[in-house]
């Protein structure tokens, strides 16, 4: 949740929005309070007010040498993707099939 709101805040969303598409997409209930609490602390961090949390911070530099190597062969094929895929892709939405492959993690 804490990197999900991090992500959308830096996107520009407002904190009803964040907190919609957070309920929506949690596999659980929230605790009562949890978002609220999750984006007062999101929001103190990209005002500075406190320190970033390790990974989830808004501000990151780019890092040019790894950008060139992850893209050094070109775009990757939806043909090639399909076909090197560890999971099934036919049929699958884009939201399914990213959380069944990096469901549980923080960052993608």
């Amino acid at each position: 949740m804490f990197g999900a709101a991090h992500r959308l805040a830096a996107a520009g969303y407002d904190n009803d929005f964040i907190e919609q598409w957070i309920t929506e997409n949690m596999s659980r209930d929230p605790q009562p309070q949890e978002i609220a609490n999750t984006l007062r602390k999101v929001r103190a961090e990209a005002s500075g007010e406190i320190p970033p949390t390790p990974g989830n911070c808004l501000k990151r530099d780019p890092n040019p040498e790894r950008l060139a190597e992850l893209t050094k062969e070109g775009p990757l094929s939806e043909a090639k993707f399909a076909a090197t895929s560890p999971d099934p892709t036919e049929g699958v939405t884009t939201s399914e099939f990213l959380r069944t492959v990096f469901g549980g993690r923080k960052t993608v």
